[in-house]
């Protein structure tokens, strides 16, 4: 709920991306310029349509999930809108580029039925007065959408685990990445993603190796002082590379682990000591 006497602020906190807006520069490395599949289409992909609160996971996804923010009611109430957002012209465009997300994930009368199983938009909101929001939207909008939204918006569906990289890189997030309620699904992906590549590496180096063995059998390759060589060197390399890339995955995710349970530490004692304080000043009051 909207506090009484401050609605400006409330719905600033509500609808700016402030982590997307801080690497923006950076977005199209997670995400094309492309509005969102609708959600029919996410559940043909088998992705469960997670609803969140925090309008920075608004269109973000992972391995089977993405996150979805529910539409507030605010943005359905005409009168709200000219009197707090529209009064607003930042204000006005994540709202606009909210309402332009919803217009695409919600696109046809079953999305809106996937809509209310998610408890993304209220049951009581049909598909008659859908269509008359969209209208109405679009009407806003006009041919030129894209100058009118947002910049977080240009970009629809955006990955997580690119997220998390570019916020590594850019210095925005080095310990915990994109967000800190993401950094524990993150190190399991990190493992997947890293793991995956190298299980894929391993195929082609032992296709290469079975390849040489069938070359060393050969009577003019057997001879041949310069494929010896080279035999030697790969099965050398196949031997040790693997495990020393292995260890390495191994020990990068042991530096972000060790880093974390730093952080956390050192937040623990500082909150700890706050309420030390504080309970020292409570028992010296009169």
């Amino acid at each position: 709920m909207a506090p009484a006497h401050d609605e400006r602020p409330f719905l600033h906190q509500d609808l700016y991306p402030s982590r997307l807006a801080s690497i923006q520069g950076h977005l199209y490395w997670a995400g094309r310029v492309l509005p969102p599949r609708a959600l029919h289409v996410h559940r043909l992909m088998r992705r469960e349509i997670v609803g969140v609160q925090n309008v920075d996971l608004h269109m973000v996804w992972s391995k089977g999930r993405i996150c979805i923010k529910p539409l507030p009611l605010y943005l359905l109430d005409s009168a709200f809108k000219e009197r707090y957002v529209q009064t607003d012209p930042v204000l006005q465009s994540y709202a606009l580029g909210f309402l332009f997300s919803y217009m695409a994930l919600v696109a046809t009368e079953f999305d809106l039925h996937i809509a209310h199983e998610a408890a993304l938009l209220p049951k009581t909101l049909n598909w008659s007065t859908w269509k008359a929001l969209v209208e109405e939207v679009d009407g806003v909008l006009g041919p030129d959408a894209y100058a009118k939204i947002a910049p977080r918006y240009i970009h629809g569906e955006l990955r997580l685990s690119r997220l998390d990289k570019v916020c590594r890189l850019t210095g925005q997030g080095v310990v915990y990445g994109f967000l800190p309620e993401t950094s524990t699904a993150l190190f399991s992906e990190f493992y997947a993603d890293h793991f995956g590549k190298l299980a894929a590496a391993l195929v082609y180096v032992a296709l290469m190796l079975t390849a040489m063995q069938v070359g060393l059998a050969d009577e003019y390759l057997v001879g041949n002082e310069a494929f010896q060589r080279a035999c030697y060197g790969f099965t050398i390399f196949a031997m040790v590379a693997p495990l020393v890339i292995a260890m390495v995955i191994f020990w990068v995710a042991m530096g972000f682990f060790l880093l974390q349970w730093w952080r956390t530490s050192r937040e623990f004692r500082g909150k700890m000591r706050a309420i030390e304080k504080s309970k020292a000043g409570g028992d010296g009051g009169p």
